[in-house]
């Protein structure tokens, strides 16, 4: 009887899952194709999953994405966010770190203009001071930070928030491979490894500290880099991170990415996490990815769970220049004491730029089977904002 319950309750999430995916890919086309009408472009009905290849009589044409919010980007750096219909003088606000007359700027416009500023000179005189006086790509060099506030909403009752950060200092005047970087212990996800978040772990308190380090990348191609980090955690603790990354186009439509980070933690001990990324372009705004992950520690290992594994498959597909959507599902679990399944995710991301160049908002609902509740259906969302400032 309880193998007929546990089948029961897996033929119910399947079936969950399916229903979620097929109404979240309804609504993203007709976003989509609303969008386009709006411009009066065609939209193909039916997206390709193979590529019949360059036909000589019917060239491809590439349908342009619109943006909704009328943004024009000026040669000087400027962004013009709306235009007087009656006067028609345009109002620009600064994209950049350039010298900016901000007596025309709005308070909210002025203020973020003159943070960005301050932190670029500090980075700017330092990069001059230990750089190469001659180099002139230095005015490349600036501060960027980042700040994403998060909120948790679950139907069991789970309510948590965190809030984010990250502080990086580039000195490209220093053979451009330098950066300083101050950083919430729980960082943003590696969109360049691929991994989707774990949006039901929003606000965990073990990772509420933070790091500051120095980065620096060891070598750079076009098919890898190599980069490292080494700093201090909260309560002086150190640390020490080497990421390597190679990707290569194994096939016409599919390309491989490997991601690989070893790091050491004070009282914590060793980890590796290992990353297979498996892209496939469906079209020039959609990107299937497979992704595989693994990760072995000395605290797995020391808590009996061995390998900690999840895999998971990401459908990305820009709807305009200013917003996206991702769908996700997933499944993850550990191997020891023996393999078992943790739990089966399944969610949407959209993501939309507004208000300002630097101002975005996100809303990711998701469903969740855990293995602690016996995979009972467990229903929630997150809400975050996130805001830049210096080089956006």
């Amino acid at each position: 009887m309880q193998y007929g319950r546990s089948a029961s309750t897996g033929r119910q999430a399947l079936r969950s899952v399916v229903v979620l995916l097929l109404c979240l890919c309804g609504c993203a086309k007709s976003l989509t194709a609303a969008a386009h009408q709006g411009n009066n472009e065609p939209v193909e009905s039916d997206v390709m999953l193979w590529d019949p290849g360059p036909d000589e009589d019917e060239p491809e044409e590439e349908v342009e994405l619109t943006d909704p919010e009328g943004w024009q980007e000026e040669a000087d750096g400027s962004i013009v966010l709306e235009v007087d219909e009656r006067t028609g003088q345009a109002y620009r606000v600064p994209d950049d770190c350039d010298p900016w007359s901000a007596d025309q700027l709005r308070w909210v416009d002025r203020t973020h203009h003159a943070f960005s500023r301050g932190l670029c000179w500090p980075t700017q005189w330092l990069d001059g001071v230990f750089g190469d006086p001659d180099d002139q790509s230095r005015s490349s060099s600036g501060t960027s930070v980042r700040i994403v506030a998060a909120q948790l909403l679950q139907d069991d009752g789970e309510r948590d928030s965190d809030v984010r950060f990250r502080v990086r200092a580039h000195l490209p005047g220093l053979e451009r491979r330098l950066s300083l970087v101050f950083a919430s212990e729980r960082d943003f996800e590696d969109d360049n490894a691929g991994l989707p978040g774990s949006p039901e772990t929003t606000g965990q308190r073990d990772d509420n500290t933070f790091r500051a380090g120095v980065n620096w990348v060891l070598r750079t191609a076009d098919d890898m880099d190599l980069d490292m980090d080494i700093g201090l955690r909260s309560n002086f603790k150190t640390f020490w991170r080497a990421r390597y990354r190679y990707q290569k186009p194994i096939s016409e439509n599919w390309s491989f990415r490997l991601t690989e980070t070893v790091d050491w933690r004070d009282t914590r001990g060793f980890r590796s996490r290992s990353v297979f990324d498996f892209d496939r372009p469906l079209d020039r705004h959609t990107l299937f990815r497979l992704t595989s992950y693994a990760e072995i520690s000395n605290e797995l290992i020391d808590e009996g769970d061995g390998w900690f594994w999840q895999q998971s498959a990401v459908l990305g597909q820009e709807l305009t220049r200013r917003s996206a959507m991702r769908y996700l599902v997933s499944v993850e679990g550990i191997t020891r004491p023996e393999p078992k399944v943790e739990n089966y995710r399944a969610g949407v991301t959209y993501r939309r730029n507004t208000w300002r160049p630097w101002f975005y908002y996100e809303v990711e609902p998701y469903l969740l089977w855990p293995r602690e509740t016996g995979y009972r259906t467990a229903t929630g969302i997150v809400l975050r904002v996130e805001t830049l400032f210096g080089i956006l």
